[in-house]
């Protein structure tokens, strides 16, 4: 149990907590996982946002262009596509996101952020580094361990299905690096035959055989 008035009254044994590292450690996420909404949620409402908004700019911003749709905003946020929809339309109300058809298949429509929105995104993008002066102030060997304790965390929730699965290319087996070093784009996906940018190498793609627009 939780007796602040921010948790819940039924997710934790207060008891059990005071005795056992791992309901300690369980209890620490849960209430840095209301940090960090607590935190989204004030950066959006300084701009007329809801959390959700935050996240899709915030997503559209650093995700690959092949995942920038309406389909992968409601797996990145795990809504519903209705949903999504309702949000990208508020989103393209407010003059931040705009629906772009591709000229190669007509039926296919990406989400781009506009001008505007990609400004808001500026104001918005410090969430990671307040996050990175948090976990700085930590002593060296809590720091040096955390990340993949962390990471071990994400897997067991994306393999639950509470989170989406998703990487850069950079993090990929097919990513060969330096492909065609005399060229724009020098990377080379050896899965999908695709060349890549410095920047498209580090962008965010979802689950790999998920939706995929050309």
């Amino acid at each position: 149990m939780l007796n602040d008035r921010g948790g819940s009254r039924s997710i934790f044994d207060l008891r059990r907590v005071q005795r056992e590292p791992t309901a300690q450690a369980a209890l620490a996420l849960y209430r840095i996982a209301q940090g960090i909404e607590a935190l989204v949620r004030r950066r959006g409402e300084a701009l007329g946002l809801s959390r959700t908004g935050v996240q899709a700019l915030l997503f559209l911003h650093g995700a690959h262009p092949r995942f920038r749709t309406i389909g992968s905003i409601a797996r990145r946020l795990v809504i519903t596509p209705a949903t999504a929809t309702r949000l990208v339309d508020a989103l393209e109300r407010k003059g931040l996101v705009r629906r772009v058809r591709l000229e190669e298949d007509r039926r296919a429509v990406r989400v781009e952020l506009t001008e505007e929105g990609l400004k808001v995104v500026g104001e918005i993008a410090d969430i990671g580094k307040e996050l990175e002066r948090l976990i700085q102030a930590l002593p060296e060997e809590i720091r040096e361990v955390l990340p993949q304790g962390l990471k071990e965390i994400l897997k067991g929730m994306q393999q639950e299905g509470y989170i989406t699965a998703s990487g850069t290319c950079r993090t990929c087996s097919f990513f060969q690096p330096g492909a065609y070093p005399r060229e724009a784009k020098p990377h080379l996906c050896r899965l999908t035959g695709e060349r890549l940018s410095e920047e498209e190498s580090y962008l965010e793609r979802l689950d790999w055989f998920g939706e995929m627009i050309p």
